[in-house]
């Protein structure tokens, strides 16, 4: 047979040897680079979109040159795509002080999170899905508009401290939630 041999496949075609070089800390930086593209406020900050994301104010990058930590408190964001729920190695997300409305439910993705700021927005509400973040330790959602948090909260069971000061229309918490300062030993921290 023709072609059957050693050599067959090479040329046209040829895809079954090639391997996606692709890592995970490109796609991550092509996240990023596609949230700068989507905002002004974020262009401004990070101004060199070739430079490493290493070098971009408030972008922590671990050795294999995943994010680890985003610092973007006081930016002036007025939203948060959703590709961010797959920034899988974040550890710390401080969006404190910004304009946002809202956070996409993929946020509760980012399962090695263990500290979350969303204080000082313009939030209603927060996604249930965040109680899926197993390992969070610290979920500041002080000075925003939130009328209730979802019972889901009650499941973070790494949780030590949980803000809501400033929520005025807040109702009460769920009992789920509530029950958060009293299990572990008592070492979750509430402030409402």
């Amino acid at each position: 047979m023709r072609g059957a041999g050693r050599g067959a496949g090479r040329g046209r075609g040829n895809n079954v040897l090639t391997r996606s070089t692709t890592t995970p800390a490109d796609l991550e930086r092509s996240i990023l680079l596609e949230w700068r593209e989507g905002s002004a406020q974020l262009q401004r900050v990070w101004r060199d979109e070739n430079a490493p994301v290493s070098s971009w104010e408030g972008v922590t990058v671990g050795e294999d040159g995943r994010v680890v930590e985003l610092y973007l408190d006081g930016k002036g964001l007025t939203s948060v795509p959703a590709a961010l729920g797959r920034l899988t190695a974040l550890q710390e997300l401080d969006l404190n002080m910004n304009q946002l409305t809202s956070v996409p439910a993929a946020m509760g993705k980012l399962t090695a999170l263990t500290r979350l700021g969303l204080g000082g927005n313009q939030l209603t509400s927060v996604p249930a899905e965040l109680g899926g973040l197993t390992a969070l330790e610290g979920l500041y959602l002080s000075w925003n508009q939130l009328t209730s948090v979802p019972a889901e909260l009650g499941g973070l069971d790494s949780l030590l401290w949980l803000t809501l000061v400033g929520n005025p229309d807040l109702a009460a918490l769920p009992e789920e939630v509530a029950q958060l300062s009293q299990t572990h030993g008592g070492i979750c921290t509430i402030r409402t």
